[in-house]
C-alpha cells in the first residue's frame, strides 16, 4: 500500500501565537519525560503540570510538553478553584512550527484501562460556548481503547488523532469545540467525532471542523450499547465519521474525507429551526460510505426543523459499498406528517454521479420536505486531483470545479491557508484546495484537415466547461512550437452561444481558413476568457497537424 502523506499549515502556529496565546504574559510550565530535577516549573508528567496550572483566575497558563510518549490521563476543569481557569496545553510545535513535534509528542492509551466515562485520555470540562479557554495544540493521541478526547468548548489544533475507539464507543466527543488543521485516521466507533447538544437557546455557538484530513476511519451503526458520557445517546446511532445531534450548530469547511469506511461520512439532525449544518468546500473522495444521512426524525417525530447547506463540495464516493447501503449518496428518514420540513440546500457542488433526490431510507411516515437542488450550478463530473493517493488534493488545471464555486458560502482561506478566491475577481474553486486559476484550462480534442468552399481549412475541435461561464475563446496558430506553449499569432475568436448550463462541457468547432500553406505543420493552442477578458485561462496543451501537399478538389460528373 502506498504511503499517504498529510498536509499541515505551519501558519496556524503563528496564528495561535499572535491571536490566542501570549506566551510571555502567563506562567509557562514544562513537561519533560523522565524528569528528575527540582525546578518548580518543570514536571515529569503532563498530569502534574496541568494540576499546577490555572492558579490565577482569568489567566491562561501554558504547559509546553517535550517530545515523548506519555501514558496517562489528563483532565482540566475551568471551574475548579480559583475559577475562571484557562489553559494552553501544547507540544513544542507551538514554539517553532516544526511538525515533527506533533508526531513525536504522543499521549498513548496503550495498556491503559478505560472502563468508565472518567477514563478519557484528555478531557476539559468548562465553557462549551468558548473556544479559547482550553487549547490543545500539536499532539498525537494514539490507541485509546474507548475514549481519546472529551472537550466542552475549547479547540484542537494541529493534532493527530489515530487508532482509537471501539464499535460501541465514540473516541472523540465535543461540545461547541473547534477542530482545525488536524488529521484523523484509523479510528473506529458508531461515530468518530460526535458533537453533543449545547443548549436550547437560539444563540448557542457553532462547532467547527476546518482544514482537517479524515482517512481510513470506520463508523458503524450501533443500537446494542450507548456511550456513557451523557448526552442524548438513547437513540440508535446512525454511524458516521461526523455525527451531530439536535440543539447544535455546526460547520465543516475545507476538510478532506478519503477512503473512510462504514455507514456515512455525516449523520446529523435537529428539532429546532436554529439547528444548522453548513458543509462548505469539502472533498468526499473514494469513501466506502454514503456521504450523509439526515436524521430529520431526531427528538421526536414531527420535530424536524433544522437546515443543512451544502456548497462548493467535491463528492465522489463508493457509496454502493456502504455498510448501511442505499442507492444514493444521500439518505434521510421520514419525519412525520405534522412537523415542519427540514430544508436542504445543494448548490455549486461537483458530484461524480447524479444522486436520487427523491429516495428516502425509511418510510414510516409520509411527509414532504424542502430539497433545494440547484441543477444550474451543480456539475456532474469527476474531479482531477494532482496526487490523491499521496494526499495532494489540489485540482489539476484541466479539472472541472475550478472557479465554479459560490463565494458567498465559503471561507476566506483554503485547506493550505491560501486566499480565496484566487485570482481575486474569479469565483472560488470547489473542494478544499484553491488553485491559482480563474477557470479550467480548455482542451483541443482533435485537429482535422478539411476543404471549405474550395479553400484549404483546418477544423479545430475543442471543449470548455460551462461553469464558470466563458465569454470567448481565442485560437492561436504558429508554424513553430514554443517551449512556453505560447503561440504568437491569433487565427480567430470564438464566441460561445447556445450554452447548456446543465451539461458538464460543450464540444465546439472553429474552422481556420486563414492563409494555410500546403505541406506545412501548424501548432494550435487555445485560451478561454471570462468577465470580458479580465480573466484568462492557461493555454491548452499544444496540438499540431500537417496540411496536405495539395488541396483536394471536387470532381464534377460529366454525365
Amino acid at each position: 500500500m502506498k504511503r499517504v502523506h498529510f498536509l499541515f499549515s505551519v501558519l496556524v502556529s503563528v496564528l495561535l501565537l499572535s491571536t490566542s496565546v501570549n506566551l510571555s504574559a502567563q506562567k509557562r510550565l514544562i513537561v519533560k519525560p523522565s524528569y528528575t530535577g527540582t525546578a518548580v516549573d518543570t514536571f515529569a508528567t503532563i498530569k502534574l503540570a496541568v494540576a499546577a496550572a490555572g492558579t490565577v483566575s482569568g489567566v491562561a497558563d501554558t504547559v509546553i510538553v517535550y517530545d515523548g510518549t506519555y501514558k496517562e490521563k489528563i483532565s482540566f476543569s475551568r471551574y475548579s478553584s480559583p475559577g475562571n481557569r484557562s489553559l494552553v496545553l501544547a507540544s513544542r510545535f507551538i514554539l517553532d512550527g516544526d511538525t515533527n513535534h506533533i508526531k513525536n509528542t504522543v499521549i498513548s492509551g496503550g495498556g491503559i484501562v478505560q472502563s468508565s466515562q472518567n477514563d478519557i485520555l484528555v478531557s476539559a470540562y468548562g465553557d462549551n460556548r468558548n473556544t479559547e479557554w482550553f487549547q490543545f495544540v500539536g499532539f498525537t493521541i494514539d490507541s485509546a481503547s474507548k475514549y481519546g478526547l472529551y472537550l466542552e468548548g475549547g479547540q484542537v489544533a494541529n493534532c493527530i488523532l489515530k487508532n482509537s475507539g471501539a464499535t460501541a464507543y465514540i473516541p472523540y466527543l465535543f461540545q461547541g469545540t473547534r477542530i482545525i488543521n488536524s488529521k484523523i485516521y484509523n479510528n473506529i466507533g458508531p461515530a468518530i467525532f460526535a458533537f453533543s447538544q449545547i443548549g436550547s437557546d437560539a444563540n448557542s455557538p457553532m462547532w467547527k471542523v476546518e482544514n482537517s484530513f479524515f482517512y481510513n476511519n470506520k463508523a458503524l451503526s450501533s443500537n446494542s450499547e450507548r456511550d456513557d458520557r451523557g448526552g442524548p445517546w438513547n437513540q440508535q446511532y446512525i454511524g458516521a465519521v461526523i455525527w451531530s445531534t439536535n440543539s447544535t450548530k455546526g460547520r465543516l469547511s475545507n476538510n478532506i474525507f478519503y477512503k473512510n469506511n462504514g455507514d456515512n461520512i455525516i449523520s446529523s439532525g435537529g428539532d429546532r429551526t436554529t439547528d444548522t449544518l453548513d458543509v462548505f468546500n469539502n472533498v468526499f473522495y473514494k469513501n466506502n460510505t454514503k456521504t450523509a444521512y439526515f436524521m430529520n426524525w431526531w427528538g421526536q417525530f414531527g420535530q424536524n426543523n433544522y437546515t443543512s447547506r451544502w456548497y462548493n463540495n467535491i463528492i465522489d464516493n463508493n457509496y454502493t459499498s456502504a455498510t448501511n447501503n442505499t442507492n444514493s449518496e444521500f439518505a434521510w428518514g421520514d419525519g412525520g406528517s405534522n412537523g415542519k420540513p427540514n430544508e436542504y440546500y445543494f448548490k455549486n457542488n461537483l458530484i461524480a454521479t447524479e444522486f436520487n433526490t427523491n429516495k428516502g431510507q425509511t418510510s414510516n411516515f409520509s411527509t414532504t420536505f424542502t430539497f433545494n437542488y440547484d441543477t444550474a450550478t451543480q456539475i456532474i463530473g469527476v474531479a482531477q486531483f494532482k496526487d490523491a493517493v499521496n494526499g495532494d488534493f489540489s485540482l489539476l488545471p484541466t479539472s472541472p470545479g475550478i472557479g465554479a464555486g459560490n463565494v458567498n458560502f465559503s471561507t476566506t482561506k483554503d485547506y493550505l491557508g491560501n486566499n480565496r478566491p484566487n485570482p481575486v475577481r474569479s469565483g472560488i474553486d470547489m473542494g478544499a484546495v484553491e488553485s491559482i486559476l480563474a477557470m479550467p484550462t480548455p482542451a483541443i480534442t482533435s485537429l482535422q484537415n478539411a476543404v471549405i468552399g474550395g479553400k484549404k481549412a483546418i477544423k479545430i475541435n475543442f471543449s470548455i466547461y460551462n461553469n464558470p461561464k466563458v465569454d470567448s475563446v481565442i485560437i492561436y496558430r504558429s508554424t513553430a512550437s514554443k517551449d512556453t506553449v505560447t503561440i504568437l499569432s491569433s487565427s480567430g475568436t470564438y464566441s460561445k452561444t447556445n450554452r447548456k448550463d446543465t451539461l458538464l462541457n460543450n464540444t465546439s468547432v472553429f474552422t481556420d481558413t486563414s492563409s494555410l500553406v500546403n505541406a506545412t505543420k501548424y501548432y494550435y493552442t487555445i485560451k478561454s476568457f471570462i468577465k470580458s477578458g479580465l480573466l484568462t485561462s492557461e493555454a491548452s496543451k499544444l496540438d499540431r497537424i500537417t496540411t496536405r501537399t495539395a488541396t483536394s478538389k471536387v470532381s464534377i460528373p460529366t454525365s
